[in-house]
């Protein structure tokens, strides 16, 4: 089965589990080449225009020392059209596929970009650094794809970009980016992949 590589392209057929994997735990490479932020307009006008559902979110704006402001969704209200019959099965498809996560290799690759543009914090060895990845890429699993991938290769180009990142400065920045596809599968009942393991930035 061809996967789609726009949200626009799916269809209930092609959302099918696969060897009995959910939708949102299937890895997708074409969700990767996405960036985050154009992936999520694509998502909020494929809710409206098509699926006459409107999230409307309450934001939290956070400011981490010394960095750039990052916002989030700390929740959302979903207005629904009165005048048409909103799709709310055609939404929860789209929403699921945006939630899938990035093939273990494509994270591999990512990181492996990041660890040949950044430097090594002080008192951490090469060891260190590889020890680090290898649990890095379980946890960047519980992420969608083009988040986790814009994140990495955005990171070089912040303040503290010099340095491989702390997880702690990492997931700050992926929860705030993931908070907005989060709180929308939420209201809609979408599974989550690995939910348990998500913690509000704060």
């Amino acid at each position: 089965m061809t996967e789609p590589r726009r949200l626009s392209e799916i269809t209930p057929s092609s959302l099918a589990e696969i060897d009995g994997v959910p939708l949102g735990r299937r890895p997708s490479s074409a969700l990767a080449e996405r960036n985050c932020h154009d992936a999520d307009q694509s998502l909020f006008r494929i809710m409206r225009r098509t699926c006459r559902l409107l999230p409307i979110f309450e934001e939290r704006t956070l400011y981490p020392e010394g960095e750039a402001s990052i916002t989030m969704a700390v929740a959302v209200r979903i207005v629904r059209d009165t005048e048409r019959t909103p799709d709310d099965e055609r939404a929860a498809e789209v929403v699921a596929h945006a939630l899938r996560p990035a093939p273990p290799e494509m994270i591999v690759k990512e990181l492996y970009r990041l660890r040949c543009v950044t430097a090594g914090r002080r008192g951490e060895s090469a060891e260190d650094l590889e020890l680090t990845a290898a649990v890095w890429i379980e946890e960047l699993s519980c992420y969608p794809a083009d988040i986790c991938v814009t994140t990495l290769r955005e990171w070089p180009r912040r303040q503290s970009g010099k340095w491989w990142p702390t997880w702690h400065e990492l997931v700050r920045i992926l929860d705030a980016r993931f908070s907005y596809r989060r709180s929308i599968a939420q209201a809609l009942g979408v599974p989550l992949p690995r939910a348990a393991r998500f913690a509000d930035a704060a």
